[in-house]
């Protein structure tokens, strides 16, 4: 850990060992962090490449820095409703507005 973050052995001593493992997160997270900016700007580019090279505009999305992070995985909030879904949503909803 102390090699990563460029420290001297006797700079280390001084700090306990949460100190240096709080660093030692936050460096490779801010180095996770460049990484993952360069991984999407080169599928971004790419994307664009591939949409203007087909015909039918290309299926590849763009990615943002976020969705390609490790440690910084993005969370899906709420419910995805598909057609499969809506029906027992309907029985459900019926069966409220009954009882009414």
């Amino acid at each position: 850990m102390v090699g990563i973050l460029g420290w001297s052995p006797t700079e280390a001593r001084k700090e306990t060992l949460k100190t240096l493992t709080i660093c030692y997160d936050s460096k490779v997270v801010t180095q996770w962090d460049h990484t993952a900016s360069l991984m999407a700007i080169t599928h971004n580019l790419s994307t664009i490449v591939i949409s203007l090279g087909s015909k039918g505009g290309g299926k590849v999305k763009p990615k943002s820095a976020a969705e390609l992070h490790p440690y910084r995985i993005a969370k899906k909030r709420g419910l995805r409703i598909t057609g499969k879904d809506v029906s027992p949503l309907r029985m459900i909803g019926n069966a409220i507005a009954q009882r009414k």
